[in-house]
């Protein structure tokens, strides 16, 4: 299509409920029909070791997990689209959402 907008969705979490959102946009995409590509990446783990008493004491330490998840949506358009606003606008607060405009 002449007229048609490519957009790049990337949505980023702490939170393994990202895939309730992911399936929530996959749903809303089909219902108006919007063609898409959708893909989940593997979660990212990251170990936080830390000392529990800040002089002495180096046996006693804590560790703390950190995990986070990443999947991006490629979608096409066949017009400029108001509604790309609400969804950054109407997000959950554990959701952080990226949108970029591919040429």
């Amino acid at each position: 299509m002449k007229n048609s907008f490519f957009f790049k969705i990337i949505v980023k979490s702490i939170n393994n409920r990202l895939f309730l959102y992911s399936n929530f946009l996959v749903n809303l995409f089909n219902r108006l029909d919007i063609s898409f590509r959708f893909f989940s990446f593997p979660k990212r783990k990251k170990i936080i070791t830390l000392l529990k008493s800040p002089h002495v004491n180096k046996k006693s330490r804590e560790q703390f997990l950190l995990e986070k998840y990443k999947c991006v949506f490629f979608i096409k358009f066949p017009i400029k689209a108001l509604f790309l606003k609400f969804l950054l606008i109407n997000k959950p607060k554990f959701i952080k959402l990226i949108l970029k405009r591919i040429v």
